[in-house]
């Protein structure tokens, strides 16, 4: 949670606090601080890192810490986030405080099932192995097709060794779909269909996943280009097997590193355009938030519709 601190010298200062965690015992941690200047001068000052013990000491369960990786793009950049796939002439740039994601049908065609050329997509370090938020706006320009099949513009994304979607946000003609799966080889599960959205108009969404297996898992989809409301989500899955891969327990992925491969076994995030035919495309988003776990507040935190475009 981010709180202001006063201070007689600079009121800019503030305070974060991250956690709880536990930590194992016979284990070693470290704590990682990272400045990062993208453009102008800059001055920043760490003060007092405290860990503060749980009261009750004996309980070996934790709550998750978690991570806000933000992106309003005015001071025209990607950090905290990074392009994932953006091979000429697909590109990703940021201008007017949004990001435009550009997808060429000429390229993927004279490159046919090279991954390179499906679409241009930002990620973030963003990793979960129970629960996450997405908070963003979108916006369809003339350059989209309205008669193209399944597009993909947002992705839960499960590794593991398959390394592949568990839930996504796509386009198909002119209806926005929400598709998510509990398993790798099927196509998908469950489809929700939003209906006809306009062009050239921007969209709020904010979407909230739970992975879990034997229906403990959940989707829940908020979708309006007015203002959302926690107690108004425009999709509830109920509770469903959502995810894959090796478990902890019912509601926990297991993140240790697969020997065979090298891989964990997480929940990513995509943003932008994933697709291979329809012709070229065009997306915008804004206000990209995404947050690790559930934190209290979440939902405000993500919630583009709160977020102020001047």
């Amino acid at each position: 949670m981010l709180k202001k601190s006063s201070s007689k010298r600079n009121k800019d200062f503030q305070k974060t606090i991250h956690g709880s965690f536990y930590l194992e015992e016979n284990k070693e941690f470290f704590l990682k601080i990272a400045f990062v200047k993208l453009e102008g001068g800059f001055t920043y000052n760490v003060n007092k890192i405290r860990i503060i013990p749980n009261e009750n000491q004996n309980k070996k369960t934790f709550s998750m810490g978690y991570a806000i990786y933000q992106l309003d793009f005015q001071n025209n950049a990607f950090y905290p986030y990074y392009p994932y796939w953006a091979v000429s002439p697909n590109y990703i740039r940021v201008e007017n405080e949004y990001s435009e994601f550009y997808y060429n049908q000429a390229a993927y065609d004279a490159n046919i099932n090279v991954r390179h050329y499906k679409g241009a997509e930002l990620t973030a370090p963003f990793r979960s192995i129970k629960d996450g938020w997405y908070g963003y706006k979108i916006y369809l320009t003339d350059d989209y097709p309205k008669n193209a099949d399944t597009a993909i513009i947002t992705q839960i994304f499960n590794t593991n060794r398959v390394n592949t979607w568990a839930g996504h946000l796509n386009t198909k003609q002119e209806n926005l779909w929400m598709t998510h799966r509990s398993a790798a080889h099927t196509n998908y599960e469950t489809h929700k269909d939003f209906g006809k959205i306009e062009w050239n108009k921007w969209y709020n969404i904010v979407i909230y996943f739970k992975v879990g297996q034997n229906n403990k898992g959940r989707i829940k989809v908020w979708l309006s280009q007015n203002e959302l409301k926690k107690n108004e989500p425009t999709y509830d899955s109920g509770n469903i097997n959502f995810g894959f891969g090796s478990w902890v327990d019912d509601e926990t992925l297991d993140n240790n590193i697969i020997e065979s491969n090298g891989k964990t076994n997480e929940i990513l995030c995509k943003f932008g355009l994933y697709t291979w035919d329809g012709g070229d495309k065009i997306i915008r988003f804004k206000n990209l938030t995404v947050v690790e776990y559930n934190p209290v507040g979440a939902f405000d935190i993500v919630n583009p519709s709160k977020k102020n475009d001047n």
